[in-house]
């Protein structure tokens, strides 16, 4: 069995519901809850503490999909797996798809450092 060459990230993803019932230090325990206390806010406040949760969730997303290509790495080449991910295929499709949006992530990442680095 080949070991995968891709490192896991250092810190596991956060829940993604937990950001979103998090806002300044206070956990709400609905959905319903934190709208209501975020239409309480300015539109300004509001604004800010949206869009810190939707910049924590891309975080995590992008998380997941080091996962994913984690995954994705260690099944290759190992016989164990060969003939029996197609037993959950949606599963390993999401996961195929996970990976490629990480590999996608990092080749923009370094194409941008590379432009930088042109200039």
């Amino acid at each position: 069995m080949s070991t995968p060459t891709a490192s896991l990230p250092e810190r596991q993803p956060s829940n993604a519901l937990a950001i979103l019932q998090t806002v300044q230090n206070r956990r709400f325990s609905s959905l319903a809850e934190t709208s209501a206390y975020l239409k309480s806010l300015s539109p300004e406040e509001r604004f800010e503490i949206v869009n810190g949760q939707a910049t924590k969730l891309v975080v995590v997303q992008e998380r997941v999909d080091q996962c994913m290509e984690y995954l994705e790495s260690f099944v290759q080449g190992d016989d164990a797996f060969k003939d029996r991910l197609a037993r959950d295929s949606e599963v390993w499709t999401k996961v195929a798809n996970g990976a490629n949006r990480a590999r996608t992530s990092a080749k923009k990442k370094q194409q941008a450092v590379d432009r930088c680095r042109a200039r």
